[in-house]
């Protein structure tokens, strides 16, 4: 049955003080609405300025008293109902707040639904609501409203006289076993004007309304009476001078029996200012104090996000175990605290999955993986190593929670090395292609797996130029010195074919590199014009000789390799001609028709290029680029006899055992 509009007043005026500010900012809203949301979903501490809200959600029948009574007809409310018109009338507050600040309530993280859904779960919410029965003084007090006072050495109570409307504030201040004063203080100036006939439904609400007034008033006077008690009693130096949050702290029954019994000194708590009253109110800092894990210069002054994680319940008994300090929670920023306070992140930190060390500085991105039920299932399973996760680039992580990454775990489970790998969008595409196969990391180490992921060798492996399966093939080193560029870019080339290059050697980089020096060697040699059977040539071959026998490479293997580079060089002395003659253009159809059928060896278009060269009748060859350097100073046809002289040397010269 839906609520009469008296009860909706009702529940309003009992709830008006939980936003009673409505000129909110973003962050102070967006504060509001964690709070309120907390209240509606989580268990909170007692010390907990929304506590008393949730205990208003959670057993209204002992706080909207009468509630049921408010209505002309004799249909019975639940408790469901009465929770829901909370749910609504915040709601519209925060609207309200939001149209302001002109931001949509899209943007504020306000799950009304899921609220409502999680209310409707609650075996109390088809339940009919019956107050909770008042309290009653058969003598001179007809009905007395409880303020809460829960921690305090006081209790406070509203006298209610409803036939003549008279209101009277009653408190009792319990300073010790033999020493209690009352105290009962006329609302005097409450000023309550009836608009209709039903006076008890709007009484009612008054009431609710009138409560942190009363609860203010109480303080006051407490806190007063304290202070002047202890200064009696030589505990408190008769001249000290109190804040005002001074005296207020006195009347919490921790703080007044450390004080009484000498284990906190009011002269280190008689300038309190508010920050810091909230702070030491907190019931994580009390526990501290009590436990001796810090004294109450240190807890006066925790730090804001100190004081956020020690309201998380794993963070606050791991404070209480001495598993990590306060200065360990006061080093992490605040905003990371948001972050690290989630149920999914402090459950890990619970069940040791993650270190708070290692999280201190986490990123958004890493929390919405260990959110995600996939990861934070596959980490309590230690299948998943989260430190993995929390150091992977930001880039990657964004892929690895897409739906086909995670069926890729499900299906062939997680190696953080190969991970890190297909992570890459470029990997990932391959693999997806059948470019390459895990078992081609079969025993591979991550040092070699991680080199994959350099930006040269991703470029030659899009050139194709290499693969995966052929990188593999090599070694670390090697692939070291491709991924640092010590190997000149031109020769990175299909027309080198670099993978047989460095395939025949698959223990060391050094021969590709000692092969490159032979090369020029021999140029400079030739260019000379010296004669290739000479001195100069024999130490030539002692050399080639010597990297055959260290590197075991075939001979007939080295020598293409030699004829390779050799052509490449004659290919980027045409390419960069910018008027091309006769002679060039048949030579570069040559090295064409070579790269893309290579059914003639290098040997053999070097040759053909040599005997295009000697028979040019134009002066083409005389010049090879416009700065007049000459195409025969390539010494083509001394390079062919050189590399013959080479081939056919004496077996026992270039063979290795």
């Amino acid at each position: 049955m839906p609520l009469s509009n008296a009860q909706k007043e009702f529940i309003q005026g009992s709830l008006c003080h939980f936003i009673d500010d409505t000129e909110l900012n973003r962050e102070q809203l967006l504060t509001l609405i964690a709070n309120i949301k907390n209240a509606f979903q989580q268990t909170l501490l007692e010390s907990n300025e929304f506590i008393f809200l949730q205990k208003y959600i959670a057993q209204p029948e002992n706080y909207l008293q009468r509630l049921e009574k408010l209505s002309s007809s004799e249909n019975k409310i639940t408790v469901g109902e009465a929770q829901i018109e909370m749910l609504d009338y915040f709601s519209q507050q925060i609207k309200v707040i939001a149209d302001r600040l002109n931001i949509p309530l899209s943007d504020l993280g306000w799950e009304k639904q899921n609220i409502i859904n999680l209310l409707n779960a609650s075996p109390n919410f088809n339940k009919e609501f019956i107050s909770a029965a008042s309290q009653f003084d058969t003598s001179e007090r007809p009905s007395n409203l409880h303020i809460d006072t829960e921690g305090r050495i006081y209790d406070a109570f509203l006298v209610i006289n409803r036939e003549f409307l008279i209101i009277t504030l009653s408190v009792t201040l319990h300073l010790d076993d033999k020493k209690i004063i009352k105290k009962e203080i006329d609302m005097d100036d409450i000023e309550f004007e009836l608009e209709d006939d039903d006076i008890n439904q709007q009484f009612d609400v008054f009431l609710q309304s009138l409560l942190p007034t009363a609860r203010k008033e109480a303080e006051d006077w407490a806190s007063k009476t304290v202070l002047t008690h202890l200064k009696d009693q030589d505990i408190i130096d008769p001249l000290t001078y109190a804040s005002p949050y001074s005296k207020i702290l006195l009347t919490h029954k921790f703080y007044y029996d450390s004080i009484r019994q000498g284990q906190i000194f009011f002269e280190q708590l008689f300038t309190l200012r508010e920050n810091q009253y909230h702070t030491l109110i907190n019931h994580a800092v009390m526990s501290l104090l009590k436990k001796n894990i810090c004294d109450i210069q240190t807890a006066k002054d925790i730090a804001p996000s100190a004081l956020r994680m020690l309201n998380n319940s794993v963070y606050y008994t791991q404070a209480l175990e001495k598993k990590i300090t306060l200065k360990e929670l006061e080093e992490i920023p605040i905003k990371t605290t948001k972050l690290l306070i989630l149920p999914a992140i402090s459950n890990l930190v619970g069940r040791d999955k993650l270190q708070l060390k290692k999280i201190k500085y986490i990123s958004l991105l890493s929390v919405n993986i260990f959110s995600n039920v996939f990861f934070y299932d596959k980490i309590l399973q230690n299948k998943i190593d989260p430190d993995f996760i929390i150091q992977l680039p930001n880039k990657q992580k964004k892929n690895l929670r897409k739906t086909e990454m995670m069926k890729f775990i499900s299906d062939n489970g997680f190696n953080s090395t190969i991970i890190n790998l297909l992570t890459v969008p470029f990997y990932f595409k391959l693999y997806k292609k059948n470019k390459f196969h895990l078992e081609d990391f079969n025993n591979e180490s991550s040092e070699k797996i991680n080199l994959l992921l350099n930006d040269t060798i991703k470029k030659l492996i899009a050139k194709s130029i290499l693969t995966v399966k052929s990188a593999m093939l090599l070694t670390a080193a090697q692939l070291t010195v491709l991924a640092n560029k010590r190997i000149n870019p031109q020769i990175l080339d299909k027309t080198l074919a670099l993978e047989q290059a460095l395939y025949f050697n698959p223990s060391t980089s050094h021969a590709v590199r000692e092969t490159i020096g032979i090369n020029n060697r021999i140029h400079a040699l030739i260019q000379a014009q010296q004669n290739p059977y000479n001195d100069s040539l024999e130490k030539i071959n002692d050399t080639i000789t010597r990297i055959l026998q260290q590197y075991q490479i075939e001979k007939t293997e080295f020598l293409l390799i030699l004829n390779k580079l050799f052509l490449y060089e004659i290919k980027n002395k045409l390419t960069a001609q910018s008027q091309p003659s006769a002679l060039h253009r048949s030579i570069s159809r040559q090295i064409e028709a070579y790269d893309q059928t290579s059914n003639s060896s290098p040997e053999e278009i070097l040759n053909t290029i040599a005997q295009l060269v000697k028979h040019d009748s134009s002066q083409a060859s005389s010049h090879f680029f416009s700065s007049g350097v000459n195409l025969k100073k390539l010494a083509i046809s001394e390079y062919c006899a050189a590399i013959n002289a080479l081939k056919d040397a004496p077996r026992q010269v270039l063979t290795h055992d």
